[in-house]
Formats: structure tokens, sequence, C-alpha cells
């Protein structure tokens, strides 16, 4: 199924775009700290988390996303992602989260660059299609 995966790809469309994940690792959406949200949440905040993805293995960030082909099932997705976030308790939004990241990968076409500013998630301009 298509999912989000971390990507270099139209690093430097932003002067603040940064990559610190592994290149292809599958990435969620970072959670915002109350540096970037205080008093709303702020994509070009100094942290940068409300402009990032956040890896799951890794668990660095990085402000593109590319769509991908990957061979995993929803429930394997679902679990990886519990797993990439760390603690109990919170399966039923993590599984909701990964319902959106499914649907909207499915929405577009493979090789299409993401980034995440605050409430919004665009397709870079630049990030064209594999």
């Amino acid at each position: 199924m298509k999912l989000l995966i971390a990507t270099t790809r139209t690093q430097g469309h932003r002067a603040n775009d940064f990559h610190c994940g592994e290149e292809g690792e599958l990435v969620r959406f970072a959670s915002v700290c109350a540096r970037d949200s205080t008093p709303e949440v702020n994509p070009d905040g100094g942290c940068g988390c409300a402009r990032s993805f956040a890896g799951f293995v890794t668990a660095r960030a990085t402000t593109t996303a590319m769509v991908s082909e990957v061979a995993m099932t929803r429930d394997e997705y679902v679990k990886a992602m519990i797993d990439a976030y760390g603690f109990p308790g919170i399966e039923e939004e993590v599984a909701a989260e990964a319902d959106y990241l499914i649907t909207l990968a499915e929405s577009l076409p493979v090789g299409a660059v993401l980034e995440v500013r605050g409430d919004e998630i665009n397709v870079r301009p630049s990030g064209g299609i594999a």
C-alpha cells in the first residue's frame, strides 16, 4: 500500500528545511511542543516540530515525506506506529492517525513529496512525481 517515507527530495525548497532521519523510513506526524504551539501553532517556530514528520525507527525529524509503495498491511502499519510512539494506552489515537496517513497517501501518486505546516499538509510543487 502507499505510505509516507522520509525523503531528502525537495530539501531546500524552504530555507528552514531539515532532514535528520533515515532516508526511506516510515514517518508519522511529529508531536508539536509548547515552543512551536504557543500562543498558536507556528510552523516556522524555532523547534521545527510544527513543520516536520518523525521517523518510526529513529524518531528523528524531516520536513519532507514522499508517497511510496510499501509492502505492509494496515495492521502491520498500525502496530509499527504504536511501537514508534513507544508508550501504551494510545492505540485508538494511533490507529486513527495511521488511517488518516493511509488515506492521504492513497489519494496521491507515488513520488509526491509532502510537507506539513502546522495543521496543513501540502504537496510540494517541485516535489514532482517519480
